[in-house]
């Protein structure tokens, strides 16, 4: 007896031999005469779609009757039916695995779309992704462009990124911000690291002035490394102040000038002798300027040994002239022949000027102009100034014009009151000068830019607009609002102008009894 599998098998067997002959019986329909190479390329096809169909029909499901016998043939048709599952199966998850990475690729494109969409729209996050993405690539220069069009609450972080980027890659910063404009920016944003930076990039271009407006913001905000190099512009006589406030800046300096700072203990004793903008105190000074003249023999630079002997000088002018201690001249000449003997010319200057006022020494104009003159060849503006001050004296043996407005013109790139004294000379053209209005409000402008806490610029300026006086239109609140700040900085002067100012009105200031009769209190306050 045949086993039970065999009428499958030999039905099978059947259905082979059929399809095989049906691509012969098509051929033997058409002539001989009448076939074409095209007639046996469709005959091919045929076959294999064929072939591929009777393929996949018996092996897809098995057959109706399993083979329960162990021999060559039921191994075969199983281990035949296992292969076809497994090819089955590797080719769903390859053609998965290929719909995945497509689908993968479309919705990253749909993203990329949408991130240059918004990054041309001008969003802040598009542009920083955008930004860190050709940063760590190859396209730098796009990343700092992208990092250029950042604004809004993301600007700092796409400055800094900037600032970093630029350093690593200086050849790629063409076309965008420099180095210096991003650092700028940040300091605008409040960025202390930013500020001290910017700082020491104008400080290596020896643009003094520039430095001391970032070292001052980075002190502000903490930056004890920028309080002492802002105090040592100032010490070292690099710029006459910085845009802090007086009582923050003398704060800084009382601080470090007791840590045994040299530039801190001169600017800070040179500020309680001189006071104005803190309060006056001969005999605290005394005692931080002796500290100060003592490290002459200790200091390793030579603008270290010209404060030190700046000090000496005006410590000794202090024990000359008795200013709120006890007078004692011969101390005082000592002092200051030893820092004349040192070079300094701050300790000339001092001498010179003792020798005009008399203060110490006898009264001798041509020995105070000896010693001036010493002090302002080697660059001593205060002493230009005092000269050009004792040239122009009309009713003095010594007036000479060309003599006094040739140093008040030097005096005048660097003091206070000589950029105000000789910008009204040339303003109305006096001491034979030309007039000339451009320059002399160019120098009142430089006053009030460089010097924003000087009482004396600020009154100037305050009644130039009031009256309309040396080339200033004439706008009477503007004048008062500059006369109120120097009634702030200790202008007795000011706060009587404002009293008169309110008694009687002026242009759009209405008079104001109230306010007239407190300006006066203020003024007799400081009497």
């Amino acid at each position: 007896m045949r086993p039970p599998h065999f009428s499958a098998a030999k039905s099978r067997l059947r259905a082979f031999a059929f399809l095989a002959l049906s691509g012969s019986a098509v051929m033997q329909a058409i002539p001989p005469d009448q076939r074409t190479i095209y007639d046996e390329w469709i005959r091919d096809s045929q076959a294999r779609t064929a072939a591929e169909a009777r393929d996949k029909k018996l092996w897809a499901t098995p057959p109706k009757q399993e083979f329960t016998g162990g021999g060559p043939q039921a191994r075969l048709e199983r281990e035949a039916r296992e292969a076809w599952a497994a090819g089955e199966r590797r080719m769903r998850e390859r053609r998965e695995a290929l719909e995945a990475v497509q689908r993968a690729r479309e919705a990253e494109l749909r993203e990329l779309t949408r991130l240059y969409d918004s990054a041309a729209a001008g969003d802040p996050d598009a542009l920083m992704t955008l930004g860190k993405q050709h940063e760590s690539s190859s396209y730098t220069q796009w990343g700092l462009r992208d990092y250029q069009r950042v604004y809004g609450p993301r600007r700092a972080e796409a400055l800094r990124r900037m600032v970093t980027l630029i350093k690593a890659h200086p050849e790629d910063g063409s076309g965008v911000l420099s180095l210096q404009s991003c650092l700028r920016q940040l300091a605008l944003l409040g960025d202390v690291p930013a500020a001290g930076e910017l700082a020491r990039l104008y400080l290596a271009d020896k643009d003094f002035y520039q430095a001391g407006i970032y070292f001052a913001q980075a002190g502000a905000a903490g930056d004890a490394a920028a309080q002492k190099e802002a105090l040592r512009l100032v010490g070292e006589d690099r710029v006459d102040g910085v845009t802090t406030e007086p009582a923050v800046f003398y704060g800084w300096a009382r601080t470090w000038a007791t840590k045994g700072d040299l530039a801190s203990q001169w600017v800070y004793g040179n500020a309680l002798a001189v006071g104005g903008e803190i309060p006056k105190n001969e005999e605290q000074a005394l005692v931080v300027l002796k500290q100060a003249s003592d490290q002459a023999t200790r200091v390793s630079t030579d603008e270290q040994t010209a404060m030190a002997r700046k000090a000496a000088a005006l410590a000794g002018l202090i024990l000359l002239e008795g200013r709120g201690v006890k007078a004692d001249a011969e101390k005082g000449v000592a002092l200051l022949q030893e820092a004349v003997g040192g070079g300094s010319t701050d300790a000339i200057f001092t001498l010179g000027r003792a020798y005009f006022q008399g203060a110490g020494v006898r009264q001798d104009t041509a020995e105070a102009i000896k010693w001036l003159t010493q002090a302002a060849n080697a660059g001593e503006a205060r002493s230009a100034e005092l000269l050009g001050t004792i040239y122009l004296q009309e009713n003095s043996l010594d007036f000479d014009e060309a003599k006094g407005v040739e140093w008040l013109a030097k005096a005048s790139k660097r003091r206070p009151q000589a950029m105000l004294d000789y910008g009204k000379i040339l303003a109305v053209g006096d001491h034979g000068v030309a007039r000339d209005q451009e320059e002399a409000l160019a120098l009142f402008t430089r006053a009030i830019q460089h010097y924003p806490n000087n009482p004396e610029v600020l009154e100037f300026i305050g009644q130039s607009y009031l009256l309309g006086n040396y080339g200033l239109k004439e706008k009477p609140a503007e004048g008062v609002r500059y006369l109120k700040r120097a009634v702030e900085r200790g202008s007795r002067s000011a706060a009587f102008q404002l009293a008169a100012i309110y008694r009687e009105g002026a242009g759009e200031v209405a008079p104001d009894a109230a306010e007239s009769a407190q300006w006066k209190a203020r003024g007799e306050a400081k009497l």
